[in-house]
């Protein structure tokens, strides 16, 4: 990082400081301290002689904004139990520095769940990762017969896991760019992850360190398996996105890139509908809908609440009346393309999205 890198990247973490302050520790914390320095050893440490919170450039420079975070968080825990709770005689990650990272949302040491659920979500994985490749298959009695068994197999996973109310380790994932404003099609996108993958999106505020951008970006939570699909499909469906552009304009004999966005948010909304559509054929995925309308996923909405105690929802509103919309829309119901899906929870059909402060 050079020194115009560091001065601003530190600039944010103030701010961010100030915000997990305020809005998880009512301000019970003096401001300290924060440098950003060549580190290997450790990405971040809090110093009490010095007041001083460290974090390592590599790690601020490097690692997506949310893990960066995390890291803040983790330290400003240790400051919280040094200068709030007085817990200095305790070992370092004692009660008083547990207590402050349930207040800071932020786990006391690395968590990665149970061995025997890793590996079980690392086959159903890769078991659909081959379905999907054979998805792709030029034959389209054998590509539907494919992506049918993919979807059906994943909903299969997630009935068990809520009917028996199977514990679960719940995470949250970046995905795509930070940006001051995100467009309609985002947020079509965003919604669609949401309704068919049983996580739960919401956009957060967030600082892209190359670019020096502050804005927002998209996080989503859920189980591991469910994080690790979902950011499977919006890499499948954001790489999609140009060369359609390109194709519908040479076909419609645009010219110029002023109804990019709107023929992308119609063709997601195409695509939306087109998953609805097949997953009314599917028996597993027909259930999971209904079990999940009626009960939702108690884990995932008390983790969800827990790192986003405050929400607000936002009302996305559509390009129904453009032409290049309606064309967009058309061209979604028949991409061909169709990623490992499993089928959520239902609403927000609008492309609605919430809103939160960062956690």
């Amino acid at each position: 990082m050079d020194s115009a890198a560091v001065i601003a990247a530190t600039r944010e973490l103030y701010r961010f400081f100030g915000l997990y302050n305020r809005e998880y520790l009512d301000g019970a914390l003096r401001r300290p301290v924060l440098r950003i320095v060549d580190s290997s050893a450790v990405l971040g440490a809090w110093h009490a002689t010095t007041r001083e919170i460290r974090m390592a450039a590599h790690h601020v420079g490097g690692d997506p904004w949310c893990e960066v975070c995390g890291t803040l968080r983790h330290e400003m825990a240790h400051q919280y139990a040094d200068e709030v709770l007085h817990a200095g005689g305790e070992p370092p990650h004692g009660p008083g520095f547990r207590r402050a990272c349930r207040l800071l949302r932020v786990e006391p040491t690395p968590h990665g769940g149970d061995d025997a659920a890793r590996e079980e979500t690392s086959r159903l994985v890769s078991r659909v990762h081959k379905l999907f490749a054979l998805g792709r298959s030029p034959n389209e009695h054998e590509a539907e017969s494919a992506m049918r068994k993919a979807r059906e197999l994943v909903a299969e996973h997630e009935l068990r896991d809520l009917r028996d109310a199977r514990r679960r380790d719940y995470a949250m994932r970046q995905l795509g760019d930070v940006k001051k404003r995100h467009m309609r099609w985002e947020h079509v996108l965003a919604g669609l992850l949401g309704e068919f993958f049983c996580v739960e999106p919401i956009w957060a505020p967030s600082y892209d360190v190359a670019s020096g951008r502050a804005g927002s970006v998209l996080h989503i939570h859920g189980a591991e398996r469910n994080l690790l699909l979902a950011e499977h499909v919006f890499v499948c469906l954001t790489r999609m996105l140009e060369p359609l552009w390109c194709e519908h304009r040479s076909r419609r004999r645009l010219r110029g890139d002023r109804e990019r966005q709107r023929y992308w948010e119609g063709l997601l909304t195409g695509f939306q509908e087109r998953l609805r559509a097949r997953d009314r054929e599917l028996p597993a995925a027909r259930e999971l809908h209904a079990i999940r309308v009626r009960d939702g996923d108690p884990g995932l909405r008390a983790h969800f609440r827990w790192h986003n105690p405050r929400i607000r929802s936002l009302r996305i509103g559509i390009s129904a009346d453009s032409e290049t919309w309606a064309h967009g829309r058309e061209d979604g119901r028949a991409i061909s393309i169709d990623p490992p899906i499993t089928a959520g929870e239902s609403g927000r059909r609008d492309g609605g999205i919430a809103g939160v402060l960062p956690g």
